[in-house]
């Protein structure tokens, strides 16, 4: 018995297929997490205001934190946006370490350069 399927259905199921392994594709590697680690302790922020930050630890992947994607175990993406981060990105901040970094969001935090 051979199965058919239209062209919509397939097209549908080959973009949650992609979509899908983007975001669980992996663990996070040492170095992205020690990385983010890294990123959590050089920066102020006040846990009473942070949704993602608060909850970065090592009983997790980090792949598998809030506002961090990855893709074959190295970081994409951050959104950090809206946790009332504060403190200075310096030439030597670990933000540089991730070096397949894509997209960046830092919006409505008091971060200087």
């Amino acid at each position: 018995m051979a199965f058919s399927y239209s062209l919509p259905y397939l097209f549908l199921f080959s973009m949650i297929v992609m979509t899908t392994s983007v975001s669980v594709h992996g663990q996070c590697l040492e170095d992205q997490e020690a990385a983010l680690l890294g990123l959590k302790s050089e920066w102020k922020f006040d846990p009473s205001h942070s949704k993602k930050l608060v909850h970065w630890n090592q009983s997790y992947d980090c792949c598998s934190w809030d506002g961090v994607k990855c893709f074959h175990g190295h970081v994409i993406w951050l959104d950090l946006s809206n946790e009332s981060i504060s403190g200075e990105i310096s030439i030597s901040s670990n933000l540089f370490s991730l070096d397949y970094l894509t997209k960046l969001d830092l919006n409505s935090n008091s971060l200087v350069a």
